[in-house]
């Protein structure tokens, strides 16, 4: 088994995909830090959407569609909104149902 600074090659992945501020707290928790809306404009951001179609679809303005987006990449701790996408989906935060 490889190692990284004596932790298992395969936990420090796991580890570095969760920001440190979420690191052991449940998925619940981790969705409790977002705002519905923040979820509303994520799974819409996984469906493809961009700002400006979801700031439509929402009636918000591109704006604050960017705003929410942002504040949940950085509650995730994600480096962009496709990494948090796949921190939501993979903690069960957002579905892709249509």
């Amino acid at each position: 088994m490889l190692f990284l600074a004596s932790i298992p090659l395969q936990d420090a992945a796991q580890a570095s995909d969760q920001p440190k501020a979420l690191r052991g707290v449940a998925p619940s928790a981790a969705q409790a830090m977002l705002s519905p809306r923040e979820i509303e404009v994520l799974t819409w951001v996984a469906r493809g959407k961009s700002a400006r179609e979801i700031g439509r679809l929402l009636a918000i303005s591109k704006r604050t569609a960017d705003e929410h987006a942002g504040a949940a990449v950085r509650k995730l701790g994600a480096r962009n909104r496709t990494h948090a996408v796949a921190i939501a989906l993979s903690r069960g935060l957002i579905g892709l149902d249509r």
